[in-house]
């Protein structure tokens, strides 16, 4: 199972072929964790990675979203992350939602992908990647 990266305690490094990263072309990167009962969260976060020229940027927005069933999903947070602006360096970023008095067994996390590469990209207007590794609940 590819996902099973995602919550194996090895970070991806700055290199995309590394085998940590799971990336996602033009399209947003949605995950659910059962955490078997229902639990105290306080955060929750993601692993990205951005080498704008391989065309990986940082997502533009995290949700997370939880339920107690796994089937109705509210929201439990929001966090921005920003606009793509030219960057060359390549670098990783933890991206993480505090969440106030939450209570869950089921959490869906969800990062936006850019979708394509901003207009002052070498690549304008190509399909966006979104790399994800290591989700963080606490």
């Amino acid at each position: 199972d590819a996902f099973a990266s995602l919550l194996d305690n090895l970070r991806g490094s700055n290199n995309y072929s590394d085998q940590c990263w799971l990336g996602f072309e033009e399209k947003n990167f949605e995950a659910v964790i059962d955490l078997q009962m229902v639990k105290d969260i306080r955060k929750v976060g993601i692993g990205c990675l951005q080498n704008q020229n391989a065309w990986i940027f940082f997502p533009g927005t995290l949700k997370i979203l939880v339920s107690d069933d796994g089937q109705e999903f509210k929201p439990a947070g929001h966090l921005r992350i920003g606009d793509t602006i030219p960057d060359d360096e390549v670098k990783t970023g933890e991206f993480s939602v505090l969440l106030d008095a939450t209570r869950a067994r089921y959490i869906q996390i969800v990062a936006e992908n850019t979708g394509r590469c901003p207009d002052w990209h070498k690549g304008a207007g190509g399909k966006a990647w979104l790399f994800v590794d290591e989700i963080v609940v606490e």
